[in-house]
């Protein structure tokens, strides 16, 4: 595998990054439609970009796309995936609205089993602490159907609650 890039900082908080990597694939396992085959071989590549933006101490934002030619397999590697993430910051509070949509995905090798294109968008409110983070996510925001797996709906909007302890 080889990977590089450039990393492009100003004002001590904001980033643009770019990289582009090359896989040489021998035999990987993968698990289509829930069932464990070798791959084969394969060359991959492809390239991510990311811009992270802060506007002031209170709200920014954090954007990505990335690109991969996965060659033969094919298998949970979409062609185009594009992120993002706006939050917002008040005292030890942190509200962000994220997500991505997924292009060209597969569930089988040589594009076998292709799946519908999704996008998805998640809320997080969270109370952050010198020990440890409490929060609240709402996933699937908008309530999208949509599949990862063959026959299979991924959840509709559903919530989470969890701690994160700092070590």
């Amino acid at each position: 595998s080889t990977e590089g890039g450039i990393v492009y900082t100003w004002k001590n908080v904001n980033k643009l990054k770019v990289a582009y990597y090359y896989n040489k694939i021998e035999n990987r396992i993968n698990q289509p439609i829930l069932q464990y085959v070798n791959s084969g071989s394969a060359n991959q590549w492809g390239y991510e970009t990311q811009l992270i933006l802060q506007f002031n101490k209170f709200i920014g934002t954090q954007i990505s796309y990335s690109y991969l030619d996965p060659d033969v397999i094919t298998t949970y590697n979409p062609e185009h995936q594009f992120k993002y993430v706006l939050h917002a910051n008040h005292g030890n509070y942190r509200v962000s609205v994220y997500g991505k949509y997924v292009n060209r995905l597969y569930a089988e090798d040589n594009f076998g089993s292709p799946l519908p294109d999704y996008q998805i968008t998640n809320l997080a409110i969270t109370l952050i602490s010198k020990y440890f983070n409490t929060h609240l996510r709402v996933l699937n925001i908008l309530n999208r159907h949509y599949k990862v797996v063959p026959e299979y709906e991924a959840p509709g909007t559903n919530a989470q609650i969890g701690i994160d302890f700092k070590l």
